[in-house]
Formats: C-alpha cells, structure tokens, sequence
C-alpha cells in the first residue's frame, strides 16, 4: 500500500496552482482515499483563555482562522474528486470540541454526501501523557461506515502533551487503515451470497 503524505514542508496547500496539480493527480488515480487533518489552533478552546489573558492576539485570530478555513475549502475540492473518482474513504480529523466544526462548509458537506461522524477518545489508541493514557476527545467525519463503527483513569491532557498529542499513535494508524478501504482485502470480506432483486407483490398459490 502507498501513502503520500502532504505536509507544508512538501507542498503549498495554499497556493491554488499546487491544488489544482493535486486535484488533476488524484483524478488520474481513481479509487484513491484521502484523510486531512488541518491544524486546530485557530479554533481551539484554549483562544478564549489566552485571549482573556493575552489581549493582542485577538487581533491575530481572524487572520488565522481565515488561513485555516481556506484549507478547509481546498480539502473539500480535493476530497470531492476522490469521490467522485470512485474511492469510498475521505475522511477529516479534529478535536471534538474544536470551533472549526461550526464552519458552514463542513456542515453542508456532512449534509450533501451524507458523511458520517465518528468520537472517540485518544487513550483507545495510544495517546499517552506522561506514561498514562492521554483522554483527548477526538472527532471524526467520514465516507466510510467502517470507520464510524469502530473505534480507565486518564492523564490530564495539558502543558507539553497537548502539543505531542497533535501527532498521530501508530495504533490509531493501523485503526484507519485496517477497517479503511484501503485494504481490498477487508473492503470485500462481505458480499452478498446471493443477488438480491426487488420485491414484488406476487398472489399466492
């Protein structure tokens, strides 16, 4: 299996002609899957404290979250590609109670292709903060029903771990790609033994 990663170091995802090779790339390759995980600092929780606490950065918000929104609005192009293209498998990660999710776009997309939504806690898959497991409430959209469905004293999640937390367990990992439909071999496991044929009204013998 091959996975292309596109961090900021590798590619200007804000830079419309790098989408557009992108999005041509993932239209050559159809049945691709595609997940993103955009940075959630703009939308956290903890801007409403470091704004009461540090008031100049309220004037640095705004920017922030129109860069982030902006990303958001090109994933969704790329991800309609991917499904459109024949993959069943675009999915978006953030923070449960990120503020980001309140964005127009992402709703309406959850509505138009009928994405469903899956929580879970990062202990489940090996978040850990200080050598505890780690409850950090995760919050994911998804095309994929597999996802959705599967998913202890904890550590509180602050200071140095908040920041580590941002990076993917190699349990979550092999999470998304095990029940994903990026392995053929779990997307086929269920098939109808039989054909199935609508039911029609027949009288009886």
């Amino acid at each position: 299996m091959k996975v292309i990663r596109l961090c900021k170091e590798d590619i200007d995802l804000e830079n419309l002609h790098s989408i557009e090779q992108l999005i041509a790339q993932v239209g050559a390759l159809p049945g691709r899957s595609i997940h993103c995980s955009v940075e959630c600092k703009p939308w956290s929780q903890w801007r409403h404290v470091s704004q009461a606490k540090y008031p100049k950065l309220t004037a640095r918000i705004p920017q922030e979250r129109a860069e982030s929104e902006a990303l958001v609005a090109q994933f969704i192009r790329v991800a309609d590609v991917c499904l459109d293209n024949g993959g069943d498998d675009c999915s978006f990660e953030w923070p449960r109670y990120c503020a980001g999710w309140a964005l127009p776009s992402i709703q309406s997309r959850i509505l138009e292709r009928n994405l469903h939504s899956a929580t879970f806690n990062g202990c489940v898959v090996g978040v850990e903060a200080d050598g505890q497991p780690a409850k950090k409430p995760w919050w994911v959209i998804t095309s994929s029903m597999r996802l959705a469905t599967n998913h202890s004293s904890h550590a509180p999640l602050q200071g140095k771990w908040t920041r580590t937390s941002a990076f993917y367990a190699k349990p979550l990992c092999n999470l998304m790609i095990r029940i994903s439909s990026l392995s053929p071999h779990i997307t086929n496991s269920r098939v109808f033994s039989m054909p199935c044929v609508a039911r029609s009204r027949q009288p009886h013998r």
